[in-house]
């Protein structure tokens, strides 16, 4: 009856001690160990993220209604939401496919094509920077900014952080709801148009003559 116990005891402890190394591996910084550059909890979120690339500065905020805007140059305009949807779940884990020991020339790490820092709802802040492609293509080197550590991730894990503005930013004219719109004025070389209007309910040509219009 005593080995029985023992058995059991033993078996427990060792369940414990593995619950314990997986909790620890899942959590741990260290990419050696993670295989990841950082890890974030399930309910973390990402609430800022700066780029700084060959194209220009970047910050990307969230303004009172939790719609992400980057600024760029003095200015602040929409954020593509497809471009945001990437770039944050590309954050969520950066993968390291192999550590290095040291920082060498040919990794492109000195002026790098673009360094990104992001922080967190938990108070996080991550940061790291992107060098040169491996001599396959489909790997990139980076280097933890917080450690000085020297990666390689997959070169589709960074490819949403070495974009333009165009790459980043809404791109359509109209920034209000098109269903709001009630009045439309046309003018060409300063002299007016023409002019459409919905305020009776559908969309009338007022300006040069009145005459039903198509749906605009």
């Amino acid at each position: 009856m005593m080995k029985k116990y023992r058995t059991l005891i033993i078996l427990a402890a060792a369940a414990i001690l593995l619950c314990g190394i997986y909790i620890w591996m899942e959590t741990t910084d260290d990419a050696t160990i993670s295989g990841s550059l950082y890890r974030m909890a399930e309910d973390e979120t990402v609430t800022g993220i700066k780029i700084s690339n060959i194209y220009g500065n970047y910050e990307f905020v969230l303004d009172d209604q939790q719609d992400w805007n980057v600024a760029a140059d003095g200015s602040t305009y929409r954020t593509h939401s497809n471009k945001m949807e990437l770039m944050i779940g590309a954050l969520k884990e950066i993968p390291v496919t192999r550590v290095l020991d040291e920082e060498l020339p040919d990794y492109g790490l000195e002026s790098p094509q673009a360094v990104v820092t992001c922080t967190t709802s938990k108070g996080n802040t991550h940061s790291f920077a992107i060098g040169n492609e491996t001599v396959s293509h489909s790997e990139v080197y980076i280097r933890d900014q917080r450690n000085g550590k020297v990666m390689i991730t997959t070169t589709g894990a960074v490819a949403q952080f070495t974009g333009s503005l165009s790459a980043y930013r809404d791109k359509e004219i109209f920034t209000i709801d098109k269903q709001n719109i009630v009045t439309v004025e046309y003018y060409q070389n300063g002299q007016h148009q023409l002019t459409v209007d919905r305020s009776g309910g559908s969309w009338m040509l007022t300006y040069p003559f009145e005459a039903p219009a198509r749906n605009v």
